[in-house]
């Protein structure tokens, strides 16, 4: 399976929004795993000071253009937030994607590699 890792942005809006890249590595079978997208969902909201005790994610997120997955942050009110992963962008190794809550889309992210 093809992983990928990278930083994510987040900003807020109305709602809680993000626009994320990922780099690749070599293999078969293109998208970030479960775990990967798991943890850069985590981070951002970390990084926003969003309490959440868990997130978790139905799935990988395929490296695919309008492919979606969706992931549930667990709040620290015991509330639900659903996000919805959804590839915008794939050029070589690298993979764009945003990550919507609420319907709403912020900037796009500035472009990393790791």
């Amino acid at each position: 399976m093809k992983r990928f890792r990278g930083v994510a942005i987040l900003a807020a809006t109305v709602a809680l929004a993000c626009s994320c890249n990922f780099h690749a590595s070599t293999g078969s079978g293109r998208a970030m795993a479960k775990h990967d997208l798991e943890q850069g969902v985590e981070e951002v909201l970390a990084d926003w000071d969003v309490q959440t005790h868990s997130v978790k994610c139905d799935g990988d997120l395929p490296a695919k253009v309008g492919a979606e997955q969706t992931c549930w942050a667990r709040m620290d009110d015991g509330s639900d937030l659903k996000m919805v992963g959804i590839t915008t962008h794939i050029e070589g190794d690298d993979l764009r994607y945003d990550v919507e809550v609420d319907g709403k889309v912020a900037k796009k992210a500035e472009k990393r590699r790791v």
